[in-house]
Parts: structure tokens; C-alpha cells; sequence
């Protein structure tokens, strides 16, 4: 089956694309200058180059191979910024998406010149390289990592002191072939969509359906808005797309189809239940676009229209009390019924009312048909460091669907392609750095594995407080 490309949801912001590194200048020679100018001077050679000198930028080259450079022509524009060429490809693909000349995800630096390595003290860098604590290791641990080489490169430049290079090297962004590709947030254009998908935008606005939504200085705020179905009758969703507009606000936004309606562009605060509502998607950082169409499996949502609303829970994080922002989701509907209907369940536990390093939570489905699983989204907050969701099968062997390290800035989506005969269960485990209880707030814990599978609430059990606080698409253990 093919790869099927749906979100890092929640999700409950990040980063497995990447770029590829292209190489730096050749260093070809250039045919020898004539006249008085023609001075010898130093010039730096590059390795595997021998004694064949490399003419500096905007120099002239003598007969010797010197350089000489020309009273009117400005010195390179990053002399001291320039990273090396061994060392910017590296950067540009680890680094570059959070710590930008603009950080995002709060990201505390840039991390684009070696000036910038410098301020932030490149020995302290090189102990979170290195660092074998998954809660502080830089990339996360979640996002794609670099290879033996690249590594010992980067970390060999740091050691030095984070010099800067003697050339401007071109690095040309390319996305990687990790999972996770296709992110907002990575500068990769989502896949084109079908001629017979529709779009519609759901995107924060200032309570009237236009403008952006004021966010202002808000700490762990979370904030519903409610939009009513732009389509007509029932449609069925194939493919959304993140919209992400102000990376420093935006923590995560999650997409619910509302059981009871709501009103038009309501805007209200949220404590994070959604008793009568479905989750359909979400983002956070490393979230990707939902995209059954890559799945290989003629598979959608099913969405009501008219007059059914829909509503995104928006987390926010700013000390800007300008911040504004319209980030959202584009989603893109067809009105022809697939042959199967997705939905989105909770997976872990809810009941977390005593201090512990590890939650427990076991899912046995109350559906007499197999069920197919698509991808699995953990979500846990800043203390959570593991999670592992172990199928139980009715022989009573057992089965891993996930086992991976969670990284609260990096939350990404695994693609999955696993059964679930009638009789069998999931038990998720959360691992946590010390002792924590339930909460919203991310100093608080959650212990979530958002699962696509379809038939759509077929992966479902819902206990008393589990349908209070997420409606019926759960199958939390109590």
C-alpha cells in the first residue's frame, strides 16, 4: 500500500522534511589578469584543490595566482557570517526551519550564521547536539536526523568555536524523502488536488468572518471558533491542508465537526472539551497535510453540510499584545461517496489523577468488524518522553503499532497500515520525566493517540468521562 500523507494532528508546532545540500563553489580557475594591479597576496585553498590556488570573491587572480581586490569592489557581503561549506547544508536542513532569521515555535535564536552560532555559544549548542536526554536533544528526536558525517561536522566546526567560513556556499532547499514530508510549516507546496475537489478555507478571523484574530498576550489560551459548512448537502473530505500564519503565536489548532450546531463566526474561550463535537484533523509543529489520497484506498470523511457547523480550537502562546493571527485549514471536499468512511479516535487514557511517571490506557473496540488503521498521532505534553501502543491479538500474541520517543516540539504523524480483527485490543503506554497529573495547560499532561481508521467509530469504547469530554470517537482506557 502506498504512503498514506495525513496530519502530525495534533495533534496536538515542526519538522521531518528537510533540505538537501548542494555543494559549495568549484573553485575553477580563472584565466590570469594583466597590468600593475596584478599583486600577489595569500589566497585560500580548498581542500583536494593541491596548490591550485581559488581566486577570492570579486578579486582578480595574477599570473602567480594571487588575488588583488579592487578599490571599488565591497568586500563579500557575509564575510563574518558565512558558515562553512561542510557545515551549511547541515544547518540549513536540521536548524533552519525553527531557529530562521526569524525564529519560529519558540525557537529562542536564529541559527543561520556563524555569527549567530557564536552568540549563542556554540559549546552549549554542542551539548544539546549531543545530548542523549530525548526532552533536550537538538534536532528532536522525533524530526530526521543527520548522518555520522554531517553530524561530526557540525559538531567538529562547534568545537572550533563556530568560525566563520571563507566562501558563501550555495545551498539549495529540497525536501527530503523522511516521513513527515509535505508540512506547512517546511515550505513544501502541498500535492495539487484532484479537478473534482472543492476548497473551502476555516481560518482564525476577528468575529465577523474577516480580518485576523487579535491574539494579543495570551498564555496557554485556548479559543473555539465555529464556521458554518461552506458546501451544500453532504460532502466527503479528501485532502486539508494547514494554513499556518503566525508561527511565534500558533501552538496547535484542532479541527471538530460539531453533533449539535453552533452559531456563525462564534468566538468563545475553551477549556479543550468537546463533548458534542468529532475530531477530524489537527496540527502542531511537524503536523502534515491530511491526504487520503496517497492512502492507495478509496477513503474520505464524511461532512454534512447546510447548516452544520464546524469548529477549530485554537491554542495559543504570546507575550505580543499585537499578535495577531489567521492560521486555519484549507479542506478540500468531493461530493462523490468513497467506499469507506474514515474517522479519528482517542487512544490512551483520560484518568490521571494521581502523580505518575507512566499512564496506562487499554482500547477494546466494541465493533464486530475488522478495522483498518491508517496513522497513529501521539500527543502528550512537555514532560512526556515515550509512547507505545501494543495490539493484543486473540491468539494472545502481541503486536507493536507504535513505539517511538515524543517530542513536545516536534509531534509528528506515523503512517500505519495495520488490521484489528473484532476481539482485540490496543494498550498505549505514556512516559512522562517525572510524576504528572491530567490538565489542558502543557505544564499539566495528557496521554493521547489520535488514531485514522475506518469504518468510521467502528475504533470506539467510549466510557462515561471520555464521552463528556471528546463525544463518542473514543476508546480511552479508565
Amino acid at each position: 500500500m502506498s504512503k498514506l500523507n495525513i496530519p502530525s494532528a495534533l495533534v496536538l508546532v515542526g519538522l521531518a522534511s528537510g533540505f538537501a545540500m548542494a555543494g559549495c563553489s568549484d573553485g575553477a580557475s580563472k584565466p590570469p589578469c594583466e597590468g600593475e594591479d596584478c599583486e600577489e597576496v595569500d589566497s585560500p585553498v580548498t581542500e583536494g584543490d593541491g596548490d591550485k590556488p581559488k581566486a577570492d570573491a570579486g578579486g582578480k587572480r595574477d599570473a602567480g595566482g594571487g588575488t588583488k581586490r579592487d578599490a571599488t569592489t565591497p568586500p563579500p557581503a557575509a564575510d563574518k557570517g558565512n558558515l562553512p561549506c561542510d557545515v551549511a547544508p547541515v544547518v540549513t536542513k536540521y536548524c533552519g526551519e525553527c531557529h530562521a532569521s526569524s525564529p519560529k515555535f519558540s525557537a529562542p535564536m536564529a541559527l543561520v550564521t556563524a555569527e549567530d552560532f557564536a552568540k549563542a555559544d556554540p559549546d552549549a549548542i554542542a551539548a544539546r547536539v549531543g545530548e542523549s536526554d530525548p526532552r533536550k536533544a537538538m534536532p528532536p528526536t522525533t524530526s530526521a536526523k543527520p548522518s555520522a558525517t554531517e553530524k561530526a561536522a557540525l559538531m567538529a566546526w562547534l568545537g572550533e568555536g563556530a568560525p566563520a567560513g571563507t566562501e558563501k556556499c550555495n545551498v539549495t532547499p529540497q525536501p527530503t524523502a523522511d516521513a513527515g514530508t509535505n508540512r506547512p510549516d517546511s515550505g513544501e507546496v502541498p500535492p495539487p488536488v484532484d479537478e473534482e475537489l472543492e476548497c473551502y478555507k476555516m481560518v482564525a478571523h476577528s468575529g465577523n468572518g474577516t480580518g485576523k484574530y487579535r491574539v494579543g498576550a495570551a498564555r496557554d489560551a485556548y479559543f473555539n471558533m465555529t464556521f458554518k459548512a461552506p458546501w451544500t448537502g453532504v460532502a466527503y473530505g479528501i485532502q486539508i491542508n494547514p494554513i499556518i500564519d503566525n508561527d511565534k503565536v500558533i501552538h496547535h489548532w484542532l479541527l471538530f465537526q460539531d453533533d449539535v450546531p453552533g452559531r456563525n463566526n462564534a468566538i468563545a474561550s475553551s477549556v479543550g472539551a468537546h463533548p458534542a463535537g468529532q475530531l477530524l484533523h489537527g496540527w502542531a509543529p511537524g503536523g502534515s497535510p491530511l491526504d487520503f489520497r496517497k492512502s492507495g484506498v478509496d477513503v474520505g470523511l464524511e461532512l454534512p453540510g447546510d447548516n452544520s457547523t464546524y469548529t477549530m480550537e485554537y491554542h495559543y502562546n504570546s507575550s505580543d499584545p499585537g499578535a495577531m493571527d489567521s492560521s486555519g485549514a484549507e479542506i478540500c471536499v468531493t461530493k462523490r461517496k468513497p467506499a469507506n468512511i474514515a474517522g479519528v479516535s482517542w487512544l490512551g487514557t483520560d484518568n490521571l489523577l494521581i502523580p505518575a511517571n507512566k499512564w496506562s490506557g487499554t482500547c477494546a473496540p466494541l465493533s464486530d468488524k475488522p478495522i483498518h488503521i491508517l496513522a497513529v498521532v501521539p500527543h502528550m505534553h512537555k514532560q512526556g518522553t515515550h509512547m507505545k501502543s501494543v495490539i493484543t491479538r486473540k491468539d494472545g500474541t502481541k503486536e507493536v503499532l507504535h513505539d517511538e520517543p515524543f517530542d513536545f516540539e516536534y509531534q509528528r504523524l506515523y503512517e500505519k497500515d495495520v488490521w484489528l480483527q473484532p476481539g482485540e485490543s490496543i494498550a498505549t503506554d505514556c512516559t512522562f520525566a517525572q510524576p504528572m497529573t491530567f490538565g489542558t495547560s502543557t505544564e499539566a499532561e495528557m496521554c493521547y493517540n489520535f488514531t485514522v481508521a475506518y469504518p468510521k467509530g467502528a475504533l470506539a469504547s467510549p466510557g462515561l468521562w471520555g464521552s463528556f469530554a471528546h463525544g463518542g470517537s473514543n476508546c480511552l482506557g479508565q
